[in-house]
């Protein structure tokens, strides 16, 4: 039996009130868990950003050097350099 068969079967041996006691707690649970994923975007977003700012201001600088081509193969070096490594375990 596959997966989406037991669960059918399972859903279907369940009565309404129990169904109706589960929707109770897991509703609770919905608003910190929004909450949770939300602050945890936010911090990613704030990086990035951070990360892009930091990139641009750099540029900026080169270019302003006549070394924007310079830098910006070596920051293509350092990605491909970072890309390529193996996953922290």
């Amino acid at each position: 039996m596959d997966f989406q068969n037991e669960v059918k079967l399972a859903l279907s041996q369940l009565e309404a009130n129990d169904i109706r006691e589960w929707a109770a707690v897991s509703a609770k649970r919905i608003p910190r868990l929004f909450w949770r994923r939300g602050k945890n975007l936010v911090v990613m977003l704030k990086r990035l950003a951070n990360f892009a700012q930091s990139e641009g201001s750099q540029a900026i600088e080169a270019a302003k050097n006549q070394e924007l081509g310079t830098h910006l193969t070596a920051r293509g070096k350092t990605a491909l350099r970072t890309c390529s490594r193996s996953p922290k375990q």
